[in-house]
């Protein structure tokens, strides 16, 4: 699934959706043909520098940088947020002190060949992301 596009959302600049049409669960996904990551695919997606461009539902725009060493960098509206990623239970996981109150949070990854990637938090939606 390498060269994709993704496009990051941020929600409190943690993650939130960017649908195009209403995806509510990832029951409606595997409908549409989308495919759960597991969590060597996640891996493997981040396992060399990638940046990601995002837009959340409200309008804002960033990027996402993510480097094979675990650290995450935010860049949006003008500021800068440094973090953490990491895949646990098949899920990508990502911690910023700054957003997402601090708190770690988790996403299930769907993806579907020549389509954005699906991402969802605590079975919903939040998340459509394309990779340049």
């Amino acid at each position: 699934m390498a060269g994709h596009r993704w496009v990051y959302t941020w929600g409190t600049v943690g993650l939130v959706a960017l649908a195009g049409c209403a995806v509510t669960t990832p029951a409606d996904l595997e409908d549409q043909g989308y495919q759960a990551l597991n969590g060597q695919q996640v891996e493997v997606l981040h396992g060399q520098p990638v940046e990601m461009e995002w837009r959340r539902r409200d309008g804002l725009t960033g990027t996402t940088q993510f480097e094979p060493d675990g650290s995450a960098t935010v860049f949006t509206a003008g500021q800068t947020f440094d973090g953490q990623w990491r895949v646990a239970n098949g899920e990508l996981c990502t911690t910023y002190t700054d957003i997402q109150g601090g708190e770690t949070q988790c996403y299930q990854v769907f993806g579907k060949e020549g389509e954005p990637y699906k991402f969802f938090l605590d079975g919903e939606h939040v998340l459509t992301a394309t990779y340049p």
